[in-house]
């Protein structure tokens, strides 16, 4: 829920400072970030290391710390452009 709620503040925060273009800019970012992502581990040919890598990972660190992770990352992000926006 954490997540969730911090990835939604930057949207929000995001919205409110640079309008719907921002919020199709980040959208557009984030997903070509991802898929930049996917074909360089595609070209590498190494699903089958992230796969292991996720396999091996302890569970609280796959059901917690990661989430809490970009929780905190989406969570100063917004700080961070909601005190530049326009009340």
């Amino acid at each position: 829920m954490f997540v969730i709620g911090a990835v939604f503040l930057l949207f929000g925060a995001v919205f409110r400072r640079w309008g719907q273009l921002g919020v199709w800019a980040l959208g557009a970012g984030a997903g070509l970030v991802v898929g930049v992502a996917v074909v360089l581990v595609t070209l590498q040919q190494a699903w089958s290391a992230v796969g292991r890598f996720l396999a091996g990972a302890p569970v609280p660190l796959l059901l917690a710390g990661y989430p809490l992770l970009v929780g905190v990352l989406a969570a100063v992000g917004g700080y961070l452009v909601v005190r530049r926006a326009r009340v």
